[in-house]
């Protein structure tokens, strides 16, 4: 069963840790991020965009124009991830925090019931 990550970008460029995200994938196949352009004016895109050329399975964007909110960011992930990934458990987090994330995602997988 896949798991999937929503994480709205918002001009946070400086936060990204590739290493981390690389490492993470590599040791989590059965995930799949779905970074969320939320208007941002930095160039945290072109990072995310290079990511993806390393892990195209796993990592999704979704472009939003203009800046619509959080709440909105979060859905059209979450929307994405179910409707394109097939994907049956979701997380999110507005940061990037890999312990967060990986706290997320054992969760799931240990304490959470499959349907």
């Amino acid at each position: 069963m896949r798991t999937g990550i929503v994480i709205v970008l918002t001009n946070n460029q400086e936060k990204i840790n590739t290493q981390g995200i690389e490492s993470y994938l590599n040791e989590n196949s059965d995930i799949n991020i779905c970074f969320v352009d939320n208007g941002r004016a930095d160039r945290t895109i072109e990072i995310i965009k290079a990511l993806v050329t390393l892990f195209p399975k796993n990592i999704s964007i979704v472009n939003i124009k203009n800046n619509k909110g959080e709440d909105a960011a979060l859905k059209v992930g979450f929307r994405y991830l179910l409707n394109k990934k097939n994907i049956t458990k979701l997380n999110f987090s507005n940061q990037f925090n890999l312990d967060k994330i990986t706290r997320f995602s054992e969760f799931s997988t240990n304490f959470l019931l499959e349907g």
